[in-house]
C-alpha cells in the first residue's frame, strides 16, 4: 500500500506518471505473498508464529493484526488528505474562473 501512497503524493508533477503507476502495480503484485505462493513455497507469517507458546502467539498475532490494520488505515487516512488538497485546488480554479 505504500508503493501507491508514494505514487499519489509524488505524481503530480512527475512526467511518465502512466508508466510510474504501471511499475508500482507490477510491484504490489509481485511482491503479493498469495500471488507468490502458488509458485513457489512460502512460509506465512502463522508457521512463524506458530513456533511458540500460546501466550506468545497471542501477543504476536495481536501485533500482527494491530500493524496491518494500522498500515490501512493510514493508507485511508492518506488518500483523504489527498482528496481534501484536490477538492482545495478545485475551489480555486472555480474561483478564478468563475
Amino acid at each position: 500500500m505504500w508503493v501507491f501512497t508514494n505514487l499519489i503524493a509524488h505524481i503530480k508533477d512527475m512526467g511518465g506518471k502512466y508508466a510510474l503507476a504501471v511499475i508500482s502495480l507490477l510491484s504490489y503484485i509481485g511482491t503479493n505473498h498469495g500471488i507468490i505462493s502458488v509458485s513457489t513455497k512460502i512460509f506465512s507469517v502463522s508457521d512463524y508464529i506458530n513456533v511458540y507458546d500460546i501466550g506468545v502467539q497471542k501477543v504476536l498475532y495481536w501485533l500482527y493484526n494491530l500493524l496491518t490494520s494500522l498500515n490501512i488505515i493510514l493508507f485511508f487516512v492518506f488518500c483523504v488528505f489527498i482528496i481534501i488538497e484536490q477538492s482545495g485546488t478545485i475551489d480555486e480554479v472555480k474561483k478564478i474562473i468563475f
